[in-house]
């Protein structure tokens, strides 16, 4: 099971976006108006339908099996494509330190 690195997701104006958990350092000129995470500023990451649907179902504990499925379920693609999907997603959120395994 995957771990959250302290991401949440966030729905504004029509927009998905993963923002870290945590005090905003709101006195930064806009450069580094950044989240702060261990030492380095992390900027929000702007999710897709997809990529907010999948995000979804990872809060709610789901495996990338059952996500796939659902997937299937709701957008009418194949299982192997969904599953594709997912992992790619997956390996998105690891490369770039959103969660980890």
């Amino acid at each position: 099971m995957l771990k959250n690195n302290g991401f949440y997701l966030r729905e504004v104006a029509g927009m998905s976006w993963l923002i870290m958990r945590g005090d905003y350092p709101a006195c930064q000129d806009d450069s580094n108006a950044d989240e702060l995470k261990n030492g380095e500023y992390v900027r929000p990451v702007r999710l897709n339908s997809t990529g907010a649907y999948i995000w979804k179902q990872l809060d709610e504990k789901k495996e990338k099996e059952e996500i796939a499925c659902n997937m299937v379920k709701d957008f009418g693609i194949s299982y192997n494509q969904a599953l594709t999907d997912v992992d790619v997603f997956l390996n998105g959120l690891i490369s770039n330190n959103i969660m980890r395994s």
